[in-house]
């Protein structure tokens, strides 16, 4: 745990922090975009990038706000905003920094609630038009034998005779 008794240190890590938020708000732009376009072999990376900000952020928060309860300061994020107030009575640039971080952080919070709000979206899409090609696959009158799309990818024609389109 570092010693964020110096406010210079904290200062440097809250600065360190405040970089880390703000790569977490362009990737999730990115995603954002990928999610867009429809560029999900983009999707596994951002992934990857966004799970390792948020799991590092949250780490040091959860230093500060021991540190914060150490200096009785008490719990939770209030305590960790007065403990960072009270210092910043030494050096003013860490309170402005960590109005960053907070500003920053929250920015990434309402842009990960918004592509998780895309992805339902798609889900449901997806749905929507599997539910679509099912019921066009189930012959109306024969509930098991394929009207438009057969099983093997082709379709059979009202007339009977099983014709195969091959699409490439």
């Amino acid at each position: 745990m570092p010693n964020f008794s110096h406010v210079n240190i904290l200062l440097e890590n809250i600065s360190d922090d405040c970089e880390k938020a703000m790569t977490l708000v362009d990737v999730l732009l990115e995603e954002q975009s990928a999610l867009i376009t429809m560029k999900t072999n983009l999707l596994s990376d951002l992934s990857l990038k966004k799970e390792s900000l948020m799991f590092k952020l949250d780490a040091k928060f959860k230093l500060y706000a021991d540190e914060a309860r150490l200096q009785g300061f008490g719990e939770g994020s209030g305590s960790v905003r007065l403990w960072i107030e009270t210092l910043a009575q030494k050096l003013p640039r860490l309170q402005t920094t960590f109005l960053t971080l907070q500003s920053s952080i929250e920015h990434a919070k309402h842009l990960n609630e918004t592509n998780s709000t895309l992805v339902a979206e798609q889900l449901a899409g997806i749905s929507h038009r599997i539910a679509i090609l099912t019921a066009a696959s189930l012959d109306k009158k024969n509930q098991n034998e394929a009207s438009t799309y057969g099983p093997q990818g082709g379709f059979k024609r009202s007339d009977q005779t099983n014709s195969r389109v091959v699409i490439r």
